[in-house]
C-alpha cells in the first residue's frame, strides 16, 4: 500500500487530526481507520478519547490502513498495532487521538505545532486511555489489589493522608491505620511490581498525558481494565503507610512505588526545578522532548514556560532556551542547581543543565544564600552569561566521599563515618566557626546539608536535632563505627548525613568556610553567591577571566544571605517557618527574645524603593509580599531591596561574573 497523504492542518483554525477506528467483530480482522481534521478549542470540543501509550521499538513496524475506500497506509510500531484491536469497538466507530497516527511524523513543522497542543488535547479529551500492553497472569491480581484498597479507604490522593476507612466494620480498621501493614502476600506484591515495571511508567511523555487527564482515565492491559484513580489511591496509601519495601523481598519495589507515586501525585503548585527532578529518569526517544514534554505542565510551576517546540533546533539550543525563558520569567537562577560540570561535554555551556544525564545526588534544599533577590543576568556571546554576585572565597582543601551501594546501608554508613573521622582532623573542634557558632555545629549542618530539625519552627521531627547530632558527632570522633552506639539518633543522623554527602565533596575555603559541594570540586575552585540563586555555586576559572559552573553547594555561614547582608543579630536565626493560616512553609527569622518567627529580614530596613509597597492580601505573610505600582500594578515575591541597584547603593561589593 502507498503511504497515506495527510491533509494539511490549519493551525490558524486551531485544528487537530482525529482518528476514527472502524468497528470489527473480532480482533483478527484488519484494523482500518479514517482521519479527519477538526477544530479544537475550549469552546469547541469534539467527542474523542486520547491514548497514552509507549511507542516501543521502531523495528518491524506494522501498517495501518486508512479508509476502506483507499489503498493508503501509515506505518505504526508493534506496540500500537497490538493495542488497536483491543481498543476497537465491535459495533460502532471509536474516535481517538493517537500521536503516531494523528500527527504527520514526517513533517517537523507539524510535529512542533501539534506537540504544543498536546496539553489541551489530553485535558479536553472525554477520557484518557492508558495502554500498558497485553495482559498476563499477574495483571488481574495487581488490579484486584488496587481495587480492594479503593473499596476499603478514602484517601486525599496525592496528599499523603489516608482520611478514613470506607466501612464501619472494625475488622477493616487496619486499612486506614498508618502503622498497620497492608495484608498482601508475596505473589500480590510481585504482581504489583510487575505492573509498575511496564515500560509506560518509565516514559517521559506520559507525565503530561496522565496528569492532565480527567479523573475518569482508565488503565488497560489487554482485556483487563481498572480506573486510574484506583492505582493513584493504592500508591498514595502505600507511601502513607511507609510500607517497608526492603523487607518484602521484591527487588526494586520501593523505587517502583515511589516513581508511580511521584507520577500520580497532583500538585496545585510545583517549581519547575522540582518537576524536572521528578522526571529526571523518565525516558524519551528525542532528547529535545525533555523540554517539550513538560510544557503542558509548566503552567502550574513558578514560571510558565513559553517555549515553542521546534525540532529543527539542536538539543543545546532547546535546553538553553528553557533556562533563559525560566530565568527571564522568574528572575531566579534555581535551575542552576541542575548543573554539574561534565568535562566530556565539549562546547556545552556549563550554565545550561544537561538534562540527558540527570544528577545522581539529591538536590539541596536548606539554603537561601541570596534571599529573595532577583537575578541580574545578561546573555553576551553564544553560550556566555554575565551574572552578578559575590565571590566569597577559594577552595583550599577537598575530600570526596566514596560510597558503597545504597542497598547496603550499614556499609555505606561505615564509609561515611570514616570520612567524618578524617574531616574532624582538619579543625580545632574546640574553636568557633567563621559565623561565631561552634565548629561542631557547622560540621553537623554541613554533613546533613542543612537538614537539621532546629532549622524549622516548629522543629521538623523527620530530621535529626542539633543536640543529638552533636552527640553522635562526638561519639564518632571518639570511637569506630562498630563501637559507637546504635541509637535511633545515630541512625537518623547517619541517614541524613548519607543523603547530604553521598556523591559529593567536603571542602574548606581559604576564608574559613566549610561546605559540601559537587564531586568534581577541586582546590582553587571558587565559591560564588549569585543574585537570584539559593545556593552558593562552585565555579572554576576558565580562559579570558571567565568561569565554568561546577555545581551547587551547601555552606553554613553564607546559607542565610550573609554574603549580601552580613551576620544576623545574635537574637535571630534563619529558619523555615510553618504558617498555620496558609499551611505553607516559608523562609523566616526566629527571634529568641520574642519566641516568634517573622518573615521580615531584620537586616533590612522597612523602607521600600520608590514605586514599591507592601502587599495587603491573605497570604502576604508568605507569598507575593510586594506590589510594584505600574500599569497594571504587579504582585511580586522578590524583594526590591535585594536588587542589584539597591545592594550597590548599600555598598555591597557586587561583581560581574561571566560564565561559559
Amino acid at each position: 500500500m502507498a503511504p497515506y497523504s495527510y491533509q494539511l492542518i490549519d493551525e490558524s483554525n486551531h485544528e487537530i487530526r482525529l482518528m476514527t477506528l472502524l468497528p470489527a467483530q473480532d480482533r483478527e480482522s484488519e484494523v482500518v481507520c479514517d482521519l479527519n481534521n477538526v477544530r479544537l478549542t475550549e469552546d469547541n470540543v469534539p467527542a474523542f478519547e486520547a491514548l497514552s501509550y509507549t511507542w516501543g521499538p521502531p523495528a518491524n513496524p506494522s501498517t495501518l490502513r486508512v479508509s476502506s475506500l483507499t489503498n493508503e497506509s501509515i506505518e505504526v510500531t508493534r506496540n500500537l498495532s497490538e493495542a488497536l484491536p483491543y481498543l476497537r469497538d465491535p459495533e460502532k466507530p471509536r474516535i481517538l487521538w493517537i500521536d503516531a497516527v494523528c500527527i504527520n511524523q514526517k513533517s517537523l513543522a507539524e510535529r512542533g505545532q501539534q506537540v504544543q497542543r498536546m496539553a489541551s488535547i489530553y485535558s479536553l479529551a472525554e477520557r484518557v486511555i492508558v495502554w500498558l500492553g497485553l495482559d498476563d497472569t499477574d495483571t488481574n491480581l495487581a488490579m484486584a489489589a488496587c481495587g480492594l484498597l479503593d473499596s476499603k479507604v478514602d484517601t486525599n490522593v496525592g496528599g499523603y493522608a489516608v482520611l478514613k476507612c470506607r466501612t464501619n466494620d472494625p475488622a477493616d480498621a487496619h486499612w486506614g491505620d498508618k502503622h498497620a501493614p497492608l495484608p498482601y502476600d508475596g505473589a500480590t506484591w510481585q504482581a504489583i511490581a510487575k505492573l509498575l515495571r511496564r515500560p509506560w511508567f518509565s516514559r517521559l511523555w506520559i507525565w503530561q498525558e496522565i496528569r492532565l487527564a480527567k479523573p475518569n482515565a482508565v488503565i488497560t492491559c489487554g482485556t483487563d481494565t481498572m480506573p486510574w484513580m484506583h492505582l493513584r489511591k493504592a500508591l498514595d496509601c502505600m507511601v502513607y503507610k511507609r510500607v517497608p519495601f526492603d523487607t518484602i523481598g521484591v527487588e526494586g519495589l520501593g523505587a517502583l512505588v515511589r516513581n508511580g507515586f511521584d507520577l500520580a501525585t497532583t500538585y496545585g503548585y510545583i517549581t519547575l526545578k522540582r518537576l524536572l527532578t521528578l522526571m529526571r529518569h523518565a525516558q524519551c526517544t528525542d532528547s529535545r522532548d525533555r523540554v517539550y514534554g513538560i510544557l503542558g505542565l509548566s503552567s502550574n510551576t513558578d514560571a510558565h514556560i513559553n517555549v515553542r517546540p521546534d525540532y529543527t533546533k539542536s538539543v543545546a539550543d532547546v535546553y538553553m532556551e528553557l533556562l533563559v525563558c525560566y530565568m527571564e520569567k522568574s528572575q531566579r537562577l534555581e535551575l542552576f542547581s541542575l548543573c554539574e560540570l561534565d568535562e566530556t561535554l565539549h562546547n556545552w555551556p556549563s550554565w545550561v543543565p544537561y538534562l540527558e544525564k540527570p544528577k545522581t545526588t539529591r538536590h539541596l534544599t536548606h539554603s537561601h544564600s541570596s534571599g529573595h533577590s532577583p537575578c541580574s543576568a545578561e546573555r553576551l556571546d553564544y553560550g556566555v552569561l554575565k551574572l552578578t554576585g559575590i565571590i566569597t572565597g577559594k577552595v583550599s582543601k577537598v575530600d570526596r566521599l566514596i560510597t558503597s551501594p545504597r542497598t547496603e546501608p550499614d556499609l555505606s554508613y561505615a564509609v561515611l563515618v570514616e570520612a567524618i573521622q578524617r574531616w574532624v582532623t582538619w579543625f580545632d573542634m574546640a574553636s568557633a566557626y567563621i559565623d561565631g557558632n561552634p565548629m561542631a555545629e557547622a560540621l553537623c549542618r554541613t554533613i546533613c546539608a542543612g537538614a537539621i530539625s532546629d532549622a524549622y519552627v516548629p522543629p521538623h521531627t523527620a530530621f535529626p536535632s542539633m543536640e543529638s547530632s552533636r552527640i553522635v558527632l562526638r561519639d564518632i570522633m571518639e570511637s569506630s563505627y562498630a563501637q559507637s552506639s546504635n541509637s535511633p539518633d545515630k541512625k537518623l543522623f547517619l541517614e541524613y548525613g548519607f543523603k547530604g554527602c553521598n556523591g559529593r565533596a567536603f571542602f574548606t575555603t581559604a576564608a574559613g568556610h566549610v561546605g559540601m559541594g559537587p564531586a568534581g570540586t577541586r582546590v582553587d575552585d571558587k565559591l560564588c553567591v549569585f543574585l537570584g540563586c539559593d545556593f552558593p555555586m562552585v565555579i572554576r576559572p576558565a580562559e579570558n577571566g571567565r568561569f565554568r559552573i561546577v555545581g551547587e553547594s551547601y555552606v553554613p555561614g553564607i546559607a542565610s544571605n550573609e554574603a549580601l547582608l552580613g551576620r544576623l543579630q545574635s537574637n535571630y536565626r534563619a529558619v523555615v517557618g510553618y504558617d498555620v493560616g496558609s499551611g505553607l512553609y516559608n523562609w523566616g527569622f526566629f527571634d529568641s527574645q520574642t519566641g516568634k518567627v517573622q518573615v521580615e529580614d531584620p537586616r533590612l530596613c522597612l523602607d521600600l524603593p520608590q514605586g514599591w509597597r507592601l502587599a495587603n492580601h491573605d497570604l502576604k505573610r508568605v507569598w507575593e509580599r510586594f506590589v510594584h505600582d505600574g500599569a497594571p500594578a504587579k504582585l511580586e515575591n522578590l524583594d526590591p531591596r535585594l536588587s542589584k541597584l539597591a545592594l550597590l547603593s548599600r555598598g555591597v561589593p557586587l561583581e560581574n561574573v561571566e560564565i561559559i
